[in-house]
């Protein structure tokens, strides 16, 4: 399947912005990403490959992401595929009402009357649980998806997205989701182009 490459600015609690560019797909059964945020001068750049995550800071130096910041991060991930390609991904069973839940990973997804997602729920704790929850669909080339992603933690907003561009078919060499290799420089240059 193609890859997902979505840009828009995203707003975080407190007014604090950030520029958000992210080439999500997923090959096999594991989902993959690159999800750069850009504010100012200070750059980040998040990697997923299955389960093992990694960033990469403005400076060019990388480290694993392990724990909730990869929890984050594999959710994130997954609130952008299932944006325009739901029910692709996965195998999906009927709950309560207009709620599905993907057998592999229990994520549930909340449809409307067009049966459209509106709420995406990751598994977890309540008090630490995540969600998406997605409004103002829009189509172009023929796909939906979301101008708006909200994501939530608990009952706590913790950023919005407000979608610029999205393109459901991009094209994209497999190394642009490989993590850095033990070897390597901490010097990479940066592996997606940057709005002219």
């Amino acid at each position: 399947m193609a890859t997902i490459h979505a840009r828009g600015a995203m707003e975080f609690p407190g007014g604090e912005t950030a520029e958000l560019e992210a080439y999500v797909d997923r090959k096999g059964a594991a989902d993959r990403a690159l999800i750069q945020f850009r504010s100012g001068p200070a750059f980040r750049s998040l990697g997923l490959v299955g389960n093992v995550g990694f960033e990469r800071d403005e400076s060019g130096v990388y480290r694993r992401v392990e724990g909730e910041a990869l929890d984050d991060l594999r959710s994130n991930a997954t609130a952008l595929l299932l944006a325009s390609r739901f029910p692709i991904d996965g195998i999906w069973e009927r709950g309560a009402g207009d709620l599905l839940l993907r057998k592999e990973d229990a994520v549930e997804v909340e449809l409307d009357a067009a049966a459209l997602p509106t709420r995406i729920r990751f598994p977890g704790p309540s008090a630490a649980r995540r969600e998406c929850r997605y409004s103002s669909w829009r189509v172009d080339q023929g796909i939906r998806f979301p101008g708006t992603l909200e994501f939530v933690v608990g009952a706590t907003p913790a950023w919005t997205l407000q979608i610029e561009t999205w393109d459901p078919q991009a094209v994209v060499v497999d190394a642009l989701f490989e993590p850095p290799r033990p070897h390597e420089s901490t010097s990479r240059p940066e592996t997606a182009s940057r709005p002219k």
